[in-house]
């Protein structure tokens, strides 16, 4: 054994050393890694704000959203939120905005109601362009849609497309006429569109037509005050707006016809007498 033998030995037993003290280190350096990013508290969600909800409530969007606070806020893949919080038909846009590590801000904007769906024994709040936003009343007062037949699709219940599409294309006609207190609207057929308007039944086809006839509705019903008679049905549907009257002392005013009555469609007249449902040109 000599020299050479115990040099070699002692700088093996460096070199051991060494690599002893460098995985020391590195053992160090992962567990405080390990604690700085998993355990420290300032990497986990201590607050989640909610702005600019109105029917829901805060905890009904944190329950959407997923988030949970004592979580690591890099957890979560924050697309995914945004789409999860948009999966509620009554949210129309959210944001999902990191403040800090600690705190989640989530902004909404909620869709408006704009009618009451009554189905069997559930009523629903339906948007204007015929979204059904669910069972909650956030409105004491909305118009009633009836005649729809909803549906249960990918995202929830759902109007029928051509359901929807009427009611996309008279609502903001109504809200900007005479008729815009309006208690409920009937989109079973397209053809005869059927709304309550106070004491009256008005049909409503073709948009074109509505404007011009709507003028002569407020003569017409004028003329009608004076005669003594009761307007039950208003039909705007043709070229010639259509009355369907009775006396004062005959019918209450506003009953709808029964099947099989006139339901004031025009028809040919011989006299003035005569064409006493019917508004000229």
């Amino acid at each position: 054994m000599g020299p050479g033998f115990l040099e070699r030995a002692l700088h093996r037993l460096i070199s051991l050393l060494q690599f002893a003290l460098l995985a020391c280190l590195l053992i160090c350096a992962g567990y405080q890694s390990h604690y700085i990013f998993f355990k420290a508290l300032y990497f986990r969600i201590r607050e989640i704000g909610v702005h600019g909800n109105q029917a829901l409530s805060q905890r009904e969007i944190v329950r959407l959203s997923g988030l949970e606070l004592g979580d690591l806020f890099f957890k979560y893949n924050y697309a995914k939120v945004k789409e999860r919080i948009l999966s509620n038909p009554r949210v129309e846009d959210a944001r999902v905005v990191v403040k800090s590590p600690n705190a989640i801000e989530i902004q909404i904007k909620e869709r408006s109601p704009s009618f009451r769906l009554v189905n069997g024994r559930e009523s629903y709040e339906v948007d204007h362009f015929g979204r059904i936003l669910g069972t909650q009343q956030t409105v004491k007062r909305l118009p009633t849609v009836s005649g729809a037949n909803p549906q249960k699709g990918a995202g929830g219940l759902q109007l029928e497309s051509t359901q929807k599409a009427l009611l996309a294309l008279w609502v903001p006609i109504l809200e900007k006429s005479p008729l815009k207190d309006y208690a409920s609207i009937n989109i079973s057929s397209p053809y005869r569109v059927e709304v309550r308007w106070k004491d009256w039944l008005v049909y409503l086809a073709d948009p074109t037509l509505f404007d011009r006839n709507v003028e002569l509705m407020a003569r017409a019903l004028q003329e009608a005050t004076d005669r003594a008679k009761v307007v039950n049905v208003i039909d705007l549907r043709f070229s010639n707006l259509v009355l369907k009257l009775s006396d004062a002392s005959a019918a209450p005013a506003g009953d709808p016809p029964a099947d099989g009555e006139d339901d004031g469609s025009p028809r040919p007249a011989a006299s003035p007498e005569a064409r006493e449902g019917v508004a000229a040109r």
